[in-house]
């Protein structure tokens, strides 16, 4: 997920039962006006800071985080998640100057095409609308290679 795609995620989002979140088009990069819906599988590790939340205690349409990250009324600003980012990655000596929070997206979609991951499950998960659009990112990343096209020698 995008940082500002996180921040607009509310309640009524979360299925727990199936242990997935809603990601409407509404809320994508694109805010594209086709409707479609997407879902996010929740991990154990997430679950368990889902499960600390009581979210039943908040309206279905609060944002998920909002103030101190917490459930509740607005939308918290997509800058001051990368401010506690930023700050948690210092307190724990890890910050290098450059780590952000999209770096955790880059470092998934490296680790997944280092495994093996196709073109397909990353355009997937990436939620590239356009195969193009995959292959442009994995480039960027340094993960592809430019074809260039090479004239026989005879």
């Amino acid at each position: 997920m995008r940082p500002v795609e996180l921040m607009r995620w509310q309640i009524r989002d979360i299925e727990l039962v199936n242990k997935r979140i809603l990601c409407h088009s509404s809320i994508t990069k694109g805010g594209t006006l086709e409707q479609y819906t997407e879902y996010v599988e929740i991990t154990d590790i997430l679950l368990d800071v889902i499960l600390t939340m009581n979210l039943e205690r908040y309206p279905p349409t609060h944002p998920i985080f909002s103030h101190d990250l917490l459930p509740g009324r607005a939308e918290v600003a997509r800058n001051r998640v990368s401010e506690r980012h930023h700050d948690a990655l210092v307190n724990a000596k890890l910050y290098n100057g450059e780590l952000t929070l999209y770096s955790w997206k880059h470092t998934g979609v490296v680790n997944a095409h280092k495994v093996g991951a196709s073109m397909h499950w990353l355009q997937k998960h990436l939620r590239h609308s356009d195969l193009r659009d995959t292959v442009i990112y994995l480039k960027s990343l340094g993960l592809m290679l430019e074809e260039k096209s090479i004239a026989p020698t005879w």
